[in-house]
Formats: structure tokens, sequence, C-alpha cells
């Protein structure tokens, strides 16, 4: 219902680095997909010169494909053919490896998942239908 509402899919190591595919509201568009990363720092970045606008009822499907050290996002509007997003993500920066080290140190590893937020506190709920983990 706004900007203040996201839902989709993340690639996480931490709250300072990690990629966000995720589907949100824009005043002049209305339902949109959009990037949202963090690189080592708190500073936000929006890597799509501008979000994707999406039909505003229906299912969205959500894909991350990770090949060694490159991230490639795509989505697919129902059970149409997928679409690409045309720039690659640095995937490596999703490790311990990355970064000063220290605090920002887990050893953990990264994470791929599901999620959602409701900046507005008004616990507005995101419908997933699946979830699916394929390793190649």
């Amino acid at each position: 219902e706004s900007a203040q509402h996201m839902a989709g899919l993340v690639c996480y190591y931490n709250s300072k680095k990690h990629y966000y595919l995720h589907i949100t509201h824009d005043k002049s568009a209305g339902r949109v997909l959009d990037v949202l990363m963090s690189n080592d720092s708190l500073h936000y970045q929006y890597p799509m010169s501008e979000p994707i606008g999406l039909p505003e009822v229906g299912e969205i499907r959500l894909k991350a494909d990770v090949i060694q050290d490159a991230l490639r996002f795509s989505y697919a509007i129902e059970d149409g053919e997928w679409i690409e997003l045309p720039f690659t993500l640095d995937h490596s920066l999703l490790s311990d490896e990355a970064g000063d080290g220290g605090a920002d140190a887990n050893f953990t590893g990264a994470f791929v998942g599901i999620c959602c937020q409701d900046i507005q506190d008004r616990r507005l709920p995101a419908d997933f239908a699946y979830f699916e983990y394929v390793e190649h």
C-alpha cells in the first residue's frame, strides 16, 4: 500500500551486507519491483535507475541465481517467462572476507530467504506461495 511496505527475496550476510529484491509501492507507478543493497555500510543503494512497474494484482515470482561470485536477480509475472534484471551484483561481498572483519565478521556465511517489512507498523502481511532452494 505504500513505500513503507516491502516483501521479497533477500540474499543476506548481515545488516550491513545484503541484497534485497522486493515488491513495494510507488506513489506514481503503483506496485513496483526494486532492488535495495547495502555493501558494507549502513547506507542503502538502489542499483536500478527506477523501479519496474508491476500489475496491481497477481502473483509475482522472484529468483536469485548465484554462480561463484555473481548474483543475478530475475522475476516473472504469474506463470510467465523469467525476466532477468540487466545487471550482475557481487555476491562475494556477502562473506567474512569482505570488509574490515571485527564485529562485522559473523562467521555464519550468506543466507537466502524471504522477508517482509511494514515500517508503518500496520501489521500488513505478505503472502508467499513457496520458497525453493536448488543447488547448481
